[in-house]
């Protein structure tokens, strides 16, 4: 491979004035399509009453078919980039499709995203202009080969769409011509009459900008070429394989959405629905709007329910709507959320600045071993100056080596660690507050009536569980292992606030309710922790806390780019089963966790887990 340094392209920037007016043309057409024109066609609420209707395990089956066509479109760009990851490719798509979908001229913006994602990843930029062509022109070749399909499955059914045989035999046409004209020039000495021109004119640019002649191993126009023609010269069955792939899948979804709601009482033949699915895909070549948002709804209900009365018309627009719900948000908020974390990542610094510290002092770092297996682990990631390992007994992820006590007590002991996070704004106050109710509702459900119940948080920062806690008649107690927030939390509620560990304590068995939220991924032996805890349960009573989960689809998917990571503040990395084998050695019984953000306990937390486990008695 040649130089690891993407290839320098221009930014090319539309001036402000004109951006402006393109968002807000866009905007108020996608407006016009969901304010006046889709209401036409069915009204929101018989929609949502459809969607509501769909059985759970058919709306299952569709997020599997909505995950399979994510995860299949990554395939492409594969095709043409043999040594590029899976997780790298899957990661760029997101982070691009996300800027396509949202930004007047998107599309431009995803291509720039891909060249400094790929290139920052070690790939070349004329390898990785060759796969964003490459990709382009296949996507639109078989957007033209998809009437054909439509066309052949009328014929073989038996039913008759005249309209679509001009539009199958332009497609058909164009596509046969273009592939034959792309793979001989590829294959063939033709090329060198290709690039004979191109680099003549490239050449006399450079001269006039006084560039001089281009790098004796080659220019990049000539490797661009090169890497065009070896992906076609050789791959070109993968990429055409790829790019139908993805194609079929999303018309799947979009199929599986109308048996979904409709079934066959909407009289709407496969071949049909791939007609109106290959013209919409032909339409929304043209950036109308980002992403297509307004048209493709629009088109696609008007095309699938031409001619049926109004129930059918109103199942088509519910199945079009939920269609666009799995394959244009949730894909979008994915991927802003994914180009979020990359950002993050990639504007820290290496070593221990990386993770927002000065130098870390060496007799500051310990080594550690598994607290359950009490064996040193075996390297994952390099997180210079610390590290993740794996425990080789039980699997158990934790950092070694990692910060002792003394440099615990110099992170935790300084005021800036809890003002610049958790209460940094009012905003994170909010949210804080947020889920401090769901928190508590949790904790009332599982504790049985009692008129002042009693609980503890180990961990109490400043107070604002526990304050929440006191407004709904709780009695309070509380530690924290920072002296500074201790003080601050102590004035806050007007209650003692214990100082240090919760091993330190004596196991008085008397709350109703310990909680410790963000917690246990801090502590340097969990085991003893939680059993210090449930020494301090009452039998009955619950524990309830909160923790990264490190089986979540960013930790998956980001990796040592993960924004949770936070090596010198988590030590220990726990999934699901990790967890539950923890509460079982300590005693206790789990009874529920909480893994999705749209529950108030957890809300918005897409990398995190709520649990709660009872002591028995």
């Amino acid at each position: 491979m040649s130089d690891p340094s993407p290839m320098t392209v221009p930014a090319v920037r539309a001036p402000g004035r004109r951006r402006l007016i393109l968002g807000l043309v866009a905007a108020a057409l996608i407006a016009v399509a969901f304010v006046a024109l889709f209401p036409a066609l069915a009204d929101y609420s018989d929609i949502w009453d459809d969607i509501r209707s769909i059985a759970p395990v058919t709306l299952g089956v569709l997020t599997l078919l909505a995950i399979g066509h994510q995860l299949i479109n990554p395939l492409m760009t594969m095709a043409v980039i043999p040594d590029l990851t899976y997780r790298h490719a899957l990661v760029a798509r997101l982070a691009s499709t996300a800027a396509a979908n949202t930004i007047p001229g998107g599309g431009a913006i995803g291509v720039g995203i891909t060249y400094v994602m790929l290139g920052r990843w070690g790939h070349p930029g004329p390898q990785i202009g060759a796969a964003v062509a490459l990709t382009g022109v296949w996507n639109n070749l078989v957007k033209l080969l998809l009437p054909v399909v439509a066309l052949a499955g009328a014929l073989i059914t038996g039913l008759s769409m005249p309209d679509l045989v001009d539009a199958t035999l332009i497609g058909a046409s164009a596509m046969l011509v273009v592939m034959m004209v792309a793979i001989a020039v590829a294959r063939s000495g033709l090329r060198h009459r290709v690039l004979g021109p191109v680099e003549r004119l490239v050449a006399r640019v450079r001269r006039a900008f006084r560039k001089g002649a281009p790098p004796p191993e080659g220019s990049p126009v000539t490797e661009f070429f090169a890497a065009v023609g070896t992906a076609l010269g050789t791959r070109w069955r993968h990429m055409l394989l790829a790019t139908l792939a993805a194609h079929v899948s999303l018309y799947l979804v979009l199929l599986a959405c109308l048996r979904a709601i409709g079934g066959d009482s909407t009289g709407v033949a496969w071949p049909e629905v791939l007609a109106g699915f290959s013209i919409i895909r032909l339409v929304s070549a043209i950036p109308v709007t980002p992403g297509g948002l307004g048209v493709a709804e629009l088109g696609l209900t008007g095309i699938i329910a031409a001619g049926m009365d109004e129930p059918g018309v109103e199942m088509v627009a519910a199945a079009v709507l939920l269609f666009r719900l799995f394959t244009y948000l949730v894909p979008t908020i994915l991927g802003g959320v994914v180009a979020i974390g990359w950002q993050r990542s990639k504007n820290k610094s290496k070593g221990a600045a990386r993770w927002g510290l000065d130098d870390v002092p060496p007799e500051h770092l310990e080594d550690a071993v598994c607290f359950r297996c009490r064996v040193p682990g075996v390297e994952r990631w390099d997180l210079d100056p610390f590290a993740l390992v794996d425990c080789p007994s039980c699997g158990q992820a934790f950092m070694s080596p990692r910060l002792n006590e003394a440099g615990r007590t110099a992170l935790y002991g300084n005021a800036k660690y809890f003002d610049d996070g958790v209460y940094r704004s009012k905003g994170a106050e909010s949210m804080q507050r947020r889920w401090s109710a769901g928190r508590l509702d949790l904790i009332q459900r599982h504790l049985d009536d009692r008129p002042a119940p009693r609980v503890f948080e180990v961990g109490c920062a400043y107070g604002m569980f526990l304050e929440a806690a006191r407004d709904r008649g709780f009695e309070l107690g509380g530690l924290e292992y920072s002296a500074i927030a201790a003080r601050t939390a102590t004035e806050r509620l007007g209650v003692p606030i214990h100082v240090g560990e919760v091993m330190s304590l004596a196991p008085s068995g008397d709350w109703d309710a310990v909680a410790f939220w963000d917690v246990i991924e801090h502590v340097p032996d969990p085991g003893a922790f939680l059993h210090a805890v449930a020494g301090l349960t009452r039998p009955g009573g619950v524990i309830a806390f909160s923790c990264p989960n490190f089986d979540s689809w960013p930790a998956r998917l980001l990796r040592t780019r993960w924004w949770t990571l936070k090596p010198h503040k988590h030590i220990w990395h726990y999934r699901k089963h990790d967890l539950r084998t923890m509460l079982g050695e300590a005693g206790m019984q789990p009874i529920t966790m909480i893994r999705s953000p749209l529950r108030r306990a957890n809300w918005v937390r897409v990398d995190s887990l709520v649990a709660v486990a009872r002591k028995p008695g």
